[in-house]
């Protein structure tokens, strides 16, 4: 019979022992496990763990049957293996279980594991968890503490309102947790009963709490009270001390806790220590009985004359050995006063010579008080004048050096000042600002080389110190008002400026007009820079003509004119046209010529734009027609089409069809890149005074698109070929001459008559049918007159 069919027999016969002793002997190691494992299975699947067990610990497996029990929920056997083979996992398994069979809602047996895993606190939390109370005070009585039953009876009572809690609390005979509970809940006054009545040895516990409390609420003096019946004096001087209430503190101390007053006069010490406060805190050393704390302290601060006298008079033992450090310092830091000492011993035994030297000796290296070392050094200068007058110069040129160093310029400056160094002196004071101490400093200067030099030093100086802070008001005190113009220029206080310039000559006033009106004009203020010639009543400086000519081509030449620009320009060339006829410049003078057509011009497009508005169909005509004359001003391509649609609604066919078509030609002219070749006939426009067309600028763009240009094209074409028109200007009979012209013209191209325009249409005036304002004696033909006047109200040119 072979070893496997013994296997088999053996193990039929439930003989695993023998089988075990009998294969084991002849197969391998992991063999026989595999076999014995496999068993172990076969039982474990058939429920029949015994066995099982029996075939995984016969192999050394205990893991398996251990983990066998675990999916079977055979806890106790689990438990019983992992006690036998696994002790140092028990608690972890009994914690593991637990936390299982919580979740299983197993809470007995899972309240068993906790404990068994030495965790009882989180059963009680799975009680606590669950709201079963009972369950929970019942663990935590059997597994902990009074204390501990305490917390969580109080946590119960934290669920419940204040007499609920306190019922639950003192049935379960925990008045201490009772009287913790109303603390809780900042129920001083029925704690304080509860512990009377029932634990008077809680009432210190009590009062601490109602202490810490009212020092919460800043009830300081109370809460001091309930300190002491705590018996706390200590906290109750801490909290003085947070509060920096010395006084408190010190007086506590000094009525329950004696023994405490050098330790609060330490720690006041030591604030004061914080704050820098030397003195203070010496004082709070040597009323803590610590003479030598305060010493070590300026000894620290290397404030070694402080600690000699503290040392002599609290601590005498120790001054030998200060002393002696003290010697042993020399010229370092700390042994400035042992110089000063020194000096002083130095003048008194007349030695000038070396309290000189020793004085000169002290520097910021050694004494940080600026002030203070001014002083010194103003002693040495002293003894020097008096009694060293051979190092006398030397000595103040040294000091003057060492101040300037320090930027003491006022103190140098007094220095060489008194001492002659009339330069040196003014060098100071202009860095330091002082113009007055420097000026005065020339005022005292004989020596006329010296002083012409130093005076012009001073001089430019102040003028560059008020020119870079922009100082109007010192430069015109100065007499540098140039300077003072240009900077209120550069900041753009034309305001100021030209009330400054103003007070000047004209030139100079007009000088800065000019650039004020330029920089508006450069930046498209066209109205602004009009009305300020207005307001400054438009001088009439050949210099300014320019500009005027500028500002109102600017004005004139835009494609949709602004009323409001309009409105200014023609009141900035009334005044303007009337200061030049107040300095009797005559008629015929050419630039009061174009400036009174410039406000011709003005007045026109105004009137044009308020007939319009108010539907005057014959004066709004007339006034378009009149602007021909002006096509150098304004822009030409909308002169003729406003004249010409104008005409075309009025009926004036005639005049309609010249104007527009002249209209077509500039916009064919307009479009061409190279312009002109529209404009070759001026035939109808002969004999007038509208200007050539070689003679007016052409814009760069069209006002109209091309499709609203194509219709003026086909009425004119229509109107042609129909011949319903003769193709010419209106015209009248010169009553000079006798000559036919242009009804419109100004003047008569045959005898060279002139006519004033009419000023509600401007069309030449008749020598009959006129109406004339009675505020401005300016005329204007009947007709067009009572139209404006009867829809207005008021004077076309005065208004």
């Amino acid at each position: 019979m072979c070893i496997r069919d013994r296997r088999r027999v053996h193990g039929r016969a439930n003989k695993w022992d023998a089988a075990y002793q009998m294969i084991s002997r002849h197969l391998p190691e992991t063999e026989v496990s595999m076999l014995y494992i496999k068993e172990g299975q076969k039982h474990e699947k058939d429920q029949m763990f015994k066995e099982a067990e029996r075939m995984y610990l016969t192999v050394n497996e205990p893991d398996l049957a251990i983990n066998m029990y675990k999916k079977a929920k055979q806890y106790d056997n689990m438990i019983r293996l992992v006690m036998k083979y696994r002790k140092d996992l028990l608690k972890e398994t009994h914690l593991h279980l637990a936390k299982q069979l919580e979740k299983e809602n197993n809470l007995k047996q899972s309240e068993h594991h906790y404990i068994e895993g030495g965790d009882w606190n989180q059963g009680v939390e799975m009680y606590r968890s669950r709201d079963m109370w009972e369950e929970a005070i019942r663990v935590a009585k059997s597994n902990g503490t009074a204390k501990d039953l305490a917390e969580i009876a109080k946590k119960w009572a934290q669920t419940m309102d204040r007499d609920q809690g306190v019922k639950l609390l003192t049935k379960l005979g925990l008045v201490e947790a009772a009287v913790d509970f109303l603390c809780d809940k900042k129920e001083f006054t029925e704690a304080f009963r509860l512990s009377d009545s029932n634990a008077k040895y809680k009432l210190p516990d009590v009062h601490l709490k109602y202490a810490l409390h009212l020092e919460d609420e800043q009830r300081f003096k109370e809460a001091e009270e309930n300190f002491i019946k705590a018996n706390k004096t200590n906290e109750a001087i801490l909290m003085y001390e947070h509060l920096e209430d010395w006084h408190s503190a010190l007086q506590v101390a000094r009525q329950f806790s004696p023994e405490s007053v050098p330790q609060v006069y330490i720690d006041q010490a030591k604030f004061y220590l914080k704050k820098q406060d030397m003195p203070k805190a010496e004082a709070a050393f040597i009323n803590a009985k610590h003479p030598d704390i305060a010493i070590n302290e300026y000894i620290q601060r290397q404030m070694w004359t402080e600690a000699l006298r503290v040392a002599k008079k609290y601590a005498p033992h120790l001054a030998s050995e200060i002393n002696q450090r003290i010697s042993s310092q020399g010229l370092k830091e700390g042994s400035v006063d042992d110089l000063l000492g020194s000096a002083k011993m130095w003048e008194d035994s007349k030695d000038y010579v070396r309290a000189i030297d020793t004085y000169m000796d002290i520097n910021p290296s050694n004494m940080k008080d600026i002030g203070q070392l001014e002083a010194v050094w103003d002693r040495a200068v002293n003894l020097a004048m008096n009694y060293d007058k051979e190092r006398a110069q030397d000595i103040v040129a040294e000091v003057g050096k060492r101040l300037e160093a320090l930027n003491r310029f006022v103190s140098a400056g007094e220095l060489y000042e008194n001492a002659g160094f009339f330069e040196s002196a003014v060098t100071c004071y202009i860095t330091a600002q002082q113009w007055t101490k420097a000026k005065d400093v020339v005022s005292q200067i004989k020596n006329k080389e010296q002083y012409s030099k130093i005076s012009s030093m001073v001089e430019k100086a102040y003028k560059e110190f008020l020119t870079k802070n922009q100082d109007i008001g010192g430069l015109t005190s100065e007499g540098d008002v140039s300077t003072a113009l240009n900077i209120l220029a550069q900041k753009g206080e034309w305001d100021e400026c030209l009330d400054l310039a103003s007070k000047q000559s004209g030139e100079i006033f007009n000088h800065y007009l000019l650039l004020y009106v330029k920089n508006l004009i450069g930046e498209g203020h066209f109205k602004e820079a009009a009305e300020v010639f207005v307001k400054y009543k438009c001088p009439t400086n050949p210099a300014n003509f320019a500009v005027y000519k500028t500002l109102a081509l600017e004005i004139l030449a835009e494609a949709e004119l602004n009323d409001a620009e309009l409105l200014v320009l023609k009141q900035m060339m009334i005044v303007l046209c009337n200061n030049l006829q107040a300095e009797s410049s005559p008629a015929s003078n050419p630039v009061l010529i174009e400036f009174n057509q410039y406000s011709i011009i003005a007045h026109l497009e105004l009137l044009k734009a308020e007939c319009k508005a108010r539907n005057l169909q014959k004066s709004y005509t007339k006034v378009c027609i009149s602007l021909l004359r002006y096509t150098k001003e304004i822009r030409v391509d909308k002169a003729f089409l406003d004249a010409g649609m104008a005409c075309k609604d009025a009926k004036m066919l005639n005049m309609a069809f010249v104007l527009l078509n002249r209209y077509l030609d500039l916009a064919e002219a307009i479009e061409e890149t190279e312009g002109g070749s529209g404009l070759q006939d001026n035939a109808d426009f002969a004999d007038t005074d509208i200007p050539s067309p070689f003679e007016t600028p052409l814009p760069e763009k069209n006002l109209l698109a091309e499709a609203k240009r194509n219709e003026i094209r086909d009425w004119v074409l229509q109107v042609s070929v129909e011949q319903q028109i003769a193709p010419k200007l209106a015209t009248k009979v010169c009553e000079q001459c006798g000559a036919t012209i242009f009804e419109a013209c100004l003047t008569c191209p045959k005898c060279k008559k002139v006519w004033e325009p009419c000023v509600a249409s401007g069309y030449p005036l008749p020598k009959a049918g006129i109406s004339y304002c009675k505020t401005c004696q300016k005329g204007a033909i009947k007709e067009h007159w009572t139209e404006y006047v009867k829809a207005t109200q008021h004077c076309p040119q005065c208004k």
